[in-house]
């Protein structure tokens, strides 16, 4: 059964779609990449929720504020709001009688996420490619920017050309965004400031529970347990593009999603 609704979150309404069989044992939250509808990229959210609904998950994909059919719009988000919407999402769960959740997230959403998990019990994370970028490369990127002191940026004109480019352009990858569906629309300044000070790597070290964090390796994909990410990867650096944006490659992809279906496949044989 697939149901849509949406849900309150601060001044905003969130859209919600849920899928489920008759008596899910688990639950699952699917947050996409930055600035992506709940299907994400090439359905790549959808596809994995596709094939947990099968292992008897509930699984549940959500627009964050400025996101798919939620209201808002980037120009207004900031850090705290989009870790409110999760949170409000979460608690949704919760009301569902399944003990049970998990959680998966791409870039941005993968770290907030984690740095929430905690607190509501969420029991396994599963992370694509974590935004962690060095609190320095947010600086050197946007800090002349911010000194403007404008409400918001203009993406078409910050992505348009410039000696910065290519920097800029792996950041929205980091973030888990398509470049495409970014310009035309305006980013929060709010946001790019939270970002400066914001600690993604220990974010993401918060979450204690089980987890897989994912990354693209080449044409390969490379796995860490969260008790590994401090000693085996850190921070990330924009002059590796490659590295911290979301491969287009469909091998890449379908590798991915299979790993990630055989992570949970083998922690709830581990649980029953």
């Amino acid at each position: 059964m697939i149901s849509q609704s949406w849900i309150k979150s601060e001044e905003d309404h969130l859209a919600i779609l849920e899928s489920q069989k008759i008596k899910p044992r688990f639950g699952v939250i699917l947050l996409s990449g930055f600035g992506q509808s709940m299907c994400d990229s090439d359905y790549f959210m959808s596809r994995i929720a596709r094939r947990l609904h099968d292992l008897e998950f509930l699984t549940v994909q959500a627009d964050l504020s400025g996101h798919g059919d939620s209201t808002g719009q980037l120009e207004a988000i900031s850090l705290d709001k989009l870790i409110s919407n999760i949170v409000s999402v979460i608690k949704m769960c919760k009301e569902t009688g399944i003990d049970s959740w998990y959680g998966v997230g791409r870039g941005l959403s993968a770290t907030l996420l984690s740095s929430v998990a905690n607190t509501f019990d969420i029991k396994g994370i599963v992370g694509i490619n974590p935004y962690c970028l060095g609190k320095e490369e947010i600086i050197n990127l946007w800090g002349s920017t911010l000194k403007e002191n404008e409400h918001s940026v203009n993406l078409r004109k910050v992505l348009s050309g410039g000696p910065e480019l290519d920097k800029k352009i792996a950041f929205f990858g980091a973030l888990g965004s398509d470049i495409e569906n970014l310009l035309g629309q305006h980013l929060s300044c709010e946001l790019l400031s939270n970002l400066i000070h914001y600690d993604a790597l220990d974010a993401i070290n918060r979450f204690k529970g089980n987890s897989m964090y994912l990354i693209p390796e080449g044409d390969k994909v490379a796995g860490f347990e969260s008790s590994q990410w401090n000693c085996s990867l850190g921070e990330r650096k924009l002059d590796t593009r490659r590295k911290i944006s979301f491969p287009i490659d469909a091998i890449w992809r379908h590798k991915t999603i299979e790993l990630i279906v055989d992570w949970f496949s083998d922690h709830i044989k581990n649980i029953e």
